[in-house]
């Protein structure tokens, strides 16, 4: 019995199972990520801080292993209300939607 982690899909090719997180779910966890990030180390717990930093890590490399959807979903987020989840998204983004990324702006 295969169990599939929440907000996967399973495709199947030429006798292969692949799992594919939802990039529109890996882009919410990333971004939830990034802002608790953000609370923690406001409020003076940096290794609580770390432990979200390494939660968004993943998702990031997750969403850009995905390809064109997964940049798409990581993009969708230069426009996110909170600014170290736009910043934190364009560096990511850097190599693949540079002219994007660099109009992004951490305040304003």
């Amino acid at each position: 019995m295969i169990r599939a982690a929440k907000g996967a899909q399973f495709h199947t090719s030429l006798g292969q199972l692949v799992m594919i997180m939802q990039p529109v779910t890996l882009a919410k966890q990333f971004a939830e990520a990034v802002a608790a990030q953000d609370f923690e180390i406001a409020r003076g717990d940096a290794g609580r801080g770390k432990e979200f930093a390494k939660k968004y890590i993943v998702a990031a490399k997750q969403l850009l292993e995905l390809g064109a959807p997964g940049i798409e979903a990581l993009a969708s987020l230069l426009q996110d209300e909170h600014a170290l989840v736009r910043v934190t998204a364009a560096y990511y983004l850097l190599p693949f939607k540079t002219e994007e990324s660099l109009k992004v702006r951490s305040r304003g």
